[in-house]
């Protein structure tokens, strides 16, 4: 099994309009962007997909970089430099240097394009993996809990870390076949002494998801559940978050109608169906 290995400082090299940051062992830069242009996309999911490919013996995951919100239309992949990439992929070799379980950065890939950058972040790919809202849909109570308490340690590692996941929830946490928990997707994530504040945006975040889904009828996590992750993430913290598991007020049918109007423009998501019941027989894959 490959192991990361962390490099001091980190590598650059060339080759044509691409520019290559590593951040573990070494590939050469062609091979590695000749397989990047190649590379089958196996996800579409997300605002560019994950492709798959292979360089110097290793498989490797590939995620395009692509903008969201309002303006998306119109600037789509193109970046005005390449930081954003680096950034996330430094982040994600602090974290796997400090024992944080992430998905292993490989290397940050920065294609010129006339006085503009499309991205790429490339990391090891985890054979077997699913994400952690396909496993829940497919677990039994037991393993479901588990992972729950085991979703509430990698947030205690963050906190301890000091690094606030700006997008925590379902989709970015990957359970491997032995049934480990990573964490994925560090964009604008932010390196700092976090304080209540932040952890407790990161788990409203993380039941907003969890919410949208159950209302999409992709997922339900009930109070049980929930009830656990709060409770162990309180045992390992001393802290309560017990306060961030639900909306109130106003919040549920404000979110409600976002997704609907998201559902209306076409974004992933759409038709609203009704959420399958749990019978506690499902297997896991």
């Amino acid at each position: 099994m490959f192991r990361l290995s962390l490099m001091p400082v980190l590598q650059k090299r060339e080759t044509g309009r691409f520019t290559v940051f590593y951040f573990s062992s070494f590939v050469e830069a062609e091979a590695l962007v000749e397989g990047l242009r190649s590379a089958p996309t196996v996800d579409a999911g997300g605002r560019g997909g994950i492709r798959v490919m292979e360089a110097g013996g290793q498989k490797l995951a590939v995620r395009a970089y692509r903008h969201g919100g309002l303006f998306r239309a119109f600037t789509r992949s193109l970046y005005l430099d390449g930081r954003r990439a680096i950034s996330e992929g430094e982040t994600m070799a602090n974290l796997a240097g400090k024992g944080v379980r992430v998905a292993a950065p490989f290397a940050a890939v920065v294609e010129r394009v006339f006085i503009v950058k499309r991205l790429y972040l490339v990391t090891l790919f985890e054979e077997g993996a699913v994400s952690l809202l396909e496993y829940m849909k497919t677990a039994t109570g037991s393993a479901r809990a588990r992972a729950m308490e085991g979703l509430a340690g990698l947030l205690r590692q963050l906190e301890q870390a000091g690094v606030c996941h700006k997008d925590l929830h379902f989709q970015n946490v990957l359970v491997t076949r032995e049934g480990r928990l990573m964490l994925l997707d560090f964009d604008r994530a932010v390196r700092k002494d976090l304080l209540r504040k932040d952890v407790e945006s990161m788990v409203r975040r993380l039941w907003r998801f969890a919410d949208k889904m159950a209302w999409q009828g992709r997922l339900s996590v009930d109070g049980t559940e929930k009830a656990l992750f709060m409770k162990e993430y309180e045992r390992l913290s001393g802290s309560d978050v017990s306060r961030c598991a639900a909306g109130r007020g106003l919040r549920i049918p404000l979110r409600r109608l976002a997704w609907r109007i998201e559902s209306l423009f076409g974004k992933r998501g759409g038709k609203k169906q009704r959420p399958a019941r749990k019978t506690g027989k499902e297997k896991v894959r």
